[in-house]
């Protein structure tokens, strides 16, 4: 579980860190943009995939999609492992909201 937590700390550096990279490439004057670009970015789908992203992904499988049974993170494990893990579920979730906003 520790582990976890620290590689979340850790994706979420390089989300940051990718916005620093892309200011470097540009000129000095317009370098707040790119940084400004993924603040904005991280605040936007991190709230996309709390609301409904989590449950789209790792829901009850329709054919291609899932279902909206955790939907705000409701139903989703806080201190008991998520299906198949051995991490509780919201730590799980956090996780991957790593990986979804750095894409």
């Amino acid at each position: 579980t520790a582990w976890v937590m620290v590689a979340t700390a850790f994706v979420l550096m390089m989300i940051f860190n990718l916005g620093y990279f892309e200011a470097g490439l540009i000129r000095t004057k317009n370098a707040i943009n790119p940084i400004m670009q993924m603040w904005t970015g991280v605040c936007i789908l991190s709230c996309t995939w709390y609301i409904i992203g989590f449950s789209l992904v790792f829901g009850t499988s329709h054919i291609v999609i899932g279902s909206v049974e955790y939907t705000c993170f409701f139903n989703v494990p806080d201190r008991t492992p998520f299906k198949g893990q051995t991490i509780p579920g919201t730590l799980f979730g956090i996780y991957q909201m790593m990986f979804f906003t750095i894409t």
